[in-house]
Order: C-alpha cells, then sequence, then structure tokens
C-alpha cells in the first residue's frame, strides 16, 4: 500500500505491485499501470511487534518518528510530485515500516 504524488499536485491512495518494464500482460479492469521513477527514499522503521497487542503502538511511534524527523537538517527534501510513490510495509512478525521519496535539495 502505498501514495502516488501525482503531477498535479493530488495524491491518490495505491496498491500494486511491481511487473518487469517490458510487461504487456492483461490488468483488471480497475488498474492501471504507471512507470514510477528511481528515487532515493528516507525510511522509517518499527521492529517485530504484536499484531494484537502493540499495533497501535507501532503505528504511533512511527508516525511519531516522521513528525519529529527534521529533513531540513539534511541534504534532501521531500519529493511529491512527478509520479513518485510513498509505500507502506505492514509485516508484524517483520516490521512496521514507510518509505518517503526525497530528493537532493540543489545548492
Amino acid at each position: 500500500m502505498g501514495y502516488l504524488y501525482e503531477t498535479d499536485g493530488r495524491v491518490a491512495e495505491a496498491y500494486g505491485v511491481g511487473l518487469p518494464a517490458d510487461y504487456s500482460g492483461l490488468l483488471p479492469a480497475q488498474m492501471s499501470c504507471i512507470d514510477v521513477p528511481e528515487s532515493e527514499y528516507v525510511v522509517f522503521e518499527y521492529p517485530p511487534f504484536d499484531y494484537e497487542t502493540e499495533c497501535e503502538q507501532a503505528y504511533r511511534s512511527l508516525e511519531l518518528a516522521e513528525k519529529h524527523f527534521d529533513i531540513s537538517k539534511t541534504a534532501y527534501c521531500p519529493e511529491q510530485q512527478n509520479n513518485r510513490v510513498s509505500y507502506l510495509y505492514f509485516i508484524p512478525d517483520k516490521y512496521l515500516k514507510t518509505l518517503r521519496p526525497i530528493a537532493r535539495q540543489s545548492i
């Protein structure tokens, strides 16, 4: 699951799977196929957790880490346009992880 940052500034919720660049097979009617440009990402990760008892805490911790991360202290800025995608990986026995697209700032 993730978010697609469209070129017009809109954000769409996205679910999908990676396909080979030369894929030419059928797609379900409600799905579309886009090329996602290569990007660098900032990654926020929460360690393995018990889904039944720690899920809410895991989400809160990840949200707080993102909220308090000051990207202005790095050489990067958020890249939320031009078909960039943010990703959410939810695998409780391994991690809860978000990846946010970033771009190196021009000097």
